[in-house]
């Protein structure tokens, strides 16, 4: 943590013979600093970047509850229910409990708005 503080605050600085001398004999651990956190910076982003992906993977099928897929659907609750029964709308029960896939509400909606654009598909 040091050796970044020493950087801020030679970054900070104001670059001027007379404020900020030549670095001395400390130079080479200041270039070391600097690579140590330009390293870091990279497997940050590298780290960012990978979990963006996996985030975008995994929203791809998220699970979503009875109220979830109202509110993704944005009807009411009670209106979903009976299409979710007949199997009008694609789900799966666990216990008691029903589950749906994004990725598979998803499909069904374009496959509603496919077969007839204009038309009440419920």
């Amino acid at each position: 943590m040091k050796r970044v503080y020493d950087i801020l605050q030679y970054v900070n600085c104001v670059k001027t013979e007379e404020e900020h001398p030549p670095m001395g004999n400390d130079t080479l651990d200041r270039i070391k600093v600097l690579q140590d956190v330009s390293r870091l910076g990279e497997a940050l982003a590298d780290n960012l970047i990978e979990s963006v992906k996996r985030n975008t993977d995994r929203t791809n099928d998220d699970v979503m509850t009875l109220q979830g897929l109202a509110i993704f659907l944005k009807l009411n609750k009670k209106t979903i229910e009976p299409l979710v029964r007949a199997g009008t709308i694609p789900g799966f029960k666990i216990g008691a409990s029903w589950r749906f896939l994004r990725s598979d509400i998803i499909a069904w909606m374009k496959k509603l708005s496919k077969e007839n654009p204009n038309a009440d598909n419920l």
